[in-house]
């Protein structure tokens, strides 16, 4: 079974146990306070960035984060940001209605949460210029993100474990056991 631990300070503790109780493995997210504010605006990213945004849609990470950093298959915008998109996407059936609204929420919250970042050093980026930001910085940016957003999105409110399973089916239970799986939540 899973255990979800909620606390007010936004510490969110999923340890999944085997049939005999014993504990399998956890993961903890916490929201960055530097990423606290409830806003996801958006005025000022770059048109094709904003666009990109869409609900229920991956594209972003192709067509804004990695067309102005260019960090490659291995990189956090296809590697990663977009690989975990489209799978969530492909796995939507697996989840209750509440998992839906949760994966669809974090799917938007992750990517309105990455625009501006990108707006801002897009520029630099670009332009390759020396001492600019790198994909390197790029990752690190969009993974202390993630706690907040799936806080924001509700994780802590699923009440069917069967979203949990499906949560643990669809990133894969090495991936979570991962150094930047447990780092990012």
């Amino acid at each position: 079974f899973i255990m979800l631990v909620a606390t007010p300070l936004a510490l969110v503790t999923i340890i999944v146990f085997s049939a005999s109780l014993s504990p399998i493995f956890g993961v903890a997210a916490v929201a960055d306070s530097q990423n606290n504010d409830d806003s996801d605006d958006l005025t000022g990213a770059l048109p094709h960035c904003f666009a990109a945004c869409v609900p229920h849609n991956c594209s972003f990470y192709l067509d804004c984060a990695e067309a102005n950093f260019h960090c490659g298959r291995d990189g956090y915008p296809v590697g990663y940001g977009y690989h975990f998109c489209s799978l969530f996407e492909a796995s939507l059936d697996q989840f209750t209605p509440a998992g839906r609204n949760w994966v669809q929420s974090t799917m938007q919250c992750l990517q309105t949460s990455l625009a501006p970042y990108v707006e801002t050093h897009a520029t630099v980026a670009t332009a390759g210029i020396a001492g600019g930001p790198s994909c390197t910085a790029l990752k690190n940016y969009a993974y202390s993100t993630h706690p907040r957003c799936y806080v924001k999105s509700g994780l802590c409110s699923l009440r069917d474990v069967q979203d949990y399973f499906a949560i643990v089916e669809t990133v894969g239970i090495g991936n979570l056991l991962s150094l930047q799986g447990v780092e990012t939540g």
